[in-house]
């Protein structure tokens, strides 16, 4: 399993991980913004995108973004992280992690942070597997613009 981080060269691959994201998510009404949307997100600095490749292609994925914060250091969130449904549980997502710490460490993060569904259980024991600190019982507001 080879974990790689997309470059601006890499739109093809980011139209596949977010086709992944719709199927694992099972997100409705999706529609695939196209390449130039991806070219575009590529080229930010501020968003990282990691893939998890096999010989079958893409079988997993994560998007972070980059948060400086205004006390003057750089926090990473970790926005999607999913795996196709028959590579769950085989450490996909842990290399996927493992990455991101990699790469956050080595943009000078100080904390890599993400939120999980409470009812997810799965998620929430990956996520303490990985020695990752529950911090708060919060609710999550959303605006529809």
């Amino acid at each position: 399993m080879k974990i790689s981080r997309l470059s601006p060269d890499d739109a093809e691959k980011l139209s596949i991980l977010e086709k992944l994201y719709v199927e694992v998510f099972e997100v409705n009404n999706s529609q695939n913004p196209g390449l130039e949307y991806f070219k575009s997100l590529l080229k930010n600095d501020n968003f990282i995108y990691l893939v998890a490749e096999n010989e079958q292609g893409i079988t997993g994925g994560l998007t972070a973004y980059l948060m400086p914060s205004l006390h003057g250091h750089l926090e990473v969130y970790v926005y999607d992280l999913a795996v196709k449904t028959h590579f769950q549980r085989k450490g996909t997502g842990t290399l996927l992690m493992q990455k991101i710490f990699e790469v956050s460490k080595n943009l000078g993060a100080t904390e890599v942070f993400l939120q999980a569904d409470n009812i997810d259980e799965h998620a929430l024991r990956f996520y303490r597997k990985l020695k990752g600190i529950p911090e708060e019982d919060i609710t999550n507001f959303s605006y529809k613009l």
